[in-house]
């Protein structure tokens, strides 16, 4: 529906919300003595939006319509200590980078 209004205004930028988990399996071992977990049924829902993502933009790129996924990383829980010495060892956030995606000036990114 919103790509068939996008068409008519020839172009436009949709943008999903994705998961890194829609690309990679989580770890098991960050959830060793945790009650929660990583449900398979995440991964592969956030994994169906990034090929939805796929279908959208070569069918309708022709129009002028970019679509993409923006996946980020994981969002800690800071009530658990060790989880989080675990997850973050090291690591840097690049999570800015897709919003920059949404303007027009944007659009060779695609």
């Amino acid at each position: 529906i919103i790509a068939e209004k996008m068409k008519e205004q020839e172009g436009g930028s949709i943008i999903n919300i994705s998961s890194m988990y829609g690309l990679v399996s989580p770890d098991p071992s960050l959830y060793e003595g945790l009650d929660t977990f990583n449900p398979p049924s995440y991964g592969a829902a956030k994994s169906a939006l990034v090929q939805l993502t796929k279908y959208v933009a070569a069918f309708y790129g022709k129009y002028g319509i970019r679509c993409n996924a923006i996946a980020p990383g994981a969002f800690p829980n800071t009530n658990y200590d060790s989880y989080k010495a675990r997850r973050f060892k090291g690591c840097r956030s690049v999570f800015g980078f897709g919003c920059v995606k949404i303007y027009n000036w944007a659009s060779f990114v695609s």
